[in-house]
């Protein structure tokens, strides 16, 4: 999935605290749930081997209003 972390219109959430073998489908999948989810991407150590660095961010095109009500 391709996706701009700069897209207009969009509201844009950091999320963190992830495990590192969390992966973006798994997330992708879960979050949907609460909005037209646009992207998800989750930062990458520079060797692959390692996996994600914990955190990441992801867009929704919607108004999340579940996810909303929990901020």
């Amino acid at each position: 999935q391709e996706w701009s972390a700069k897209s207009p219109g969009f509201l844009r959430f950091y999320f963190g605290g992830l495990n590192k073998s969390t992966s973006e489908e798994v997330l992708f999948q879960y979050f949907s749930q609460f909005g037209d989810l646009s992207g998800l991407e989750i930062a990458k150590t520079r060797d692959p081997e390692k996996g994600g660095r914990g955190f990441g961010y992801m867009e929704f095109a919607t108004q999340p209003h579940s996810v909303i009500k929990l901020l």
